[in-house]
């Protein structure tokens, strides 16, 4: 099925395919400009009522595109909407304020919640990515981070970024912008990148494509203000995955086990690989969880204790 739609004056196609019958495997595609900028494959549930087996397929598999095209409209329409807006996204306010408040008493938990559920497993996954993006442009701090990673190591790569420490000048906007070229391009390349969802994979290649446009046409100081406010504003986009209900609930119960199990060791080894799963929650919780060796227990339980408040954890 291959479907064309102008949106917001771009023009796409979107185009989904069996990839294969038996298992209901579908995949798809999103162009712009020629170009494949969203690519996502899921499984169909085939209904057995009425028909043959295979009109059952091809119904399932019309509904699922027409889900696939409503949800990247809406989704980018609800983009452009908030981007447009006086107040902006701003990346940091969705990562400190995740949940309503409510009290929850950290007990004393022997065990880490374990993130059995694939869904739960991918959404953690796809947040670890985003953290690393939003550290790499240089959101957690006042300099821009490594724009590559130098190995396919997450909690290498975070302690090389924990032991840069701050600088004392920000750098130019530039500057920032041509860091976050490379970050865009690396994270475009991730194999997570195909569980991100269509519309946050077609933002990240037309951002990434602004920016290769800004680059070719001379690096214009005054457009890469704009172009800066884009990045820091779709930052913030992507940090709502935190709003996940079942991201807060796993978050909820690690935190409280990780409370727990440092206030009665006093110490973090061994603990460090659980709390990793809290990666993309929180910048500073991030970089804490990227020191080597693992930092004192009595800083963890201040960032722990930090983040659970803000998940309602007394």
């Amino acid at each position: 099925m291959l479907q064309k739609i102008e949106l917001l004056g771009q023009n796409y196609e979107v185009q989904t395919e069996l990839v294969d019958a038996e298992l209901g495997a579908v995949r798809t595609v999103i162009f712009h400009g020629g170009q494949a900028v969203a690519n996502m494959q899921s499984r169909l549930r085939v209904s057995g009522e009425g028909g043959t087996f295979e009109e059952a397929v091809e119904g399932a598999l019309a509904r699922y595109h027409q889900l696939m095209v409503d949800g990247f409209v809406m989704r980018t329409l609800r983009y452009e909407e908030r981007r447009g807006s006086p107040t902006g996204i701003e990346a940091r306010g969705v990562m400190e304020v995740v949940a309503p408040a409510r009290s929850e008493a950290a007990v004393d938990v022997l065990m880490p919640p374990l993130p059995e559920d694939p869904a739960l497993a991918d959404g953690l996954d796809v947040r670890r990515l985003f953290g690393e993006v939003r550290l790499r442009v240089g959101l957690a701090e006042e300099d821009p981070l490594p724009a590559a990673p130098t190995r396919n190591d997450p909690l290498r790569e975070l302690e090389l970024l924990a032991g840069r420490g701050r600088s004392s000048r920000p750098a130019s906007r530039p500057l920032r912008v041509e860091t976050a070229a490379g970050v865009f391009a690396w994270a475009t390349r991730e194999p997570r990148f195909t569980r991100v969802r269509v519309d946050e994979q077609v933002r990240f290649h037309i951002i990434k494509e602004r920016i290769e446009g800004w680059v070719a046409a001379g690096r214009d100081h005054a457009t890469a203000d704009g172009i800066w406010g884009e990045i820091v504003k779709f930052c913030g986009y992507l940090a709502e995955i935190n709003l996940r209900a079942d991201l807060i609930d796993f978050d909820r119960r690690l935190v409280a086990w990780g409370l727990s199990s440092l206030r009665r060791k006093r110490g973090s080894g061994g603990m460090m690989k659980p709390l990793t799963w809290l990666l993309g929650r929180d910048a500073e919780l991030d970089l804490l969880l990227g020191r080597k060796p693992p930092p004192e227990a009595e800083a963890l339980i201040t960032q722990l204790a930090r983040v659970g408040a803000n998940l309602g954890i007394s």
